[in-house]
């Protein structure tokens, strides 16, 4: 199992490997309160976070404020801007995380 998470996390584009992860997937099959347990403990990711995070990126990348891009996704996905900008910074900490692995 270590040698093909340092595979997987080596980021390389090999058909075996992620043929052999997606085997040990299946094989383990997730008990309740699994998923959880593979967080560390942490909550999981608000609804939508992907999507909105992407939104907001693009809002910005577009000229808009940060603030004028949650106020703007906040609307859309009829949300507050707090999800929103939760969203947001589990994006950002994600980024940060995987920067890691590099």
């Amino acid at each position: 199992m270590q040698k093909l998470i340092a595979a997987l996390r080596a980021d390389r584009d090999d058909r075996a490997i992620r043929y052999l992860a997606a085997e040990w997937i299946e094989r383990i099959a997730l008990p309740p309160g699994s998923a959880k347990a593979l967080r560390n403990g942490g909550s999981e990711l608000p609804d939508e976070w992907l999507d909105i995070s992407e939104m907001v990126g693009k809002l910005q990348s577009d000229g808009n404020t940060y603030e004028a891009a949650v106020r703007e996704t906040a609307e859309h996905f009829r949300y507050s801007e707090r999800h929103v900008q939760r969203c947001v910074a589990d994006w950002n900490a994600a980024k940060e995380a995987s920067r890691d692995y590099e």
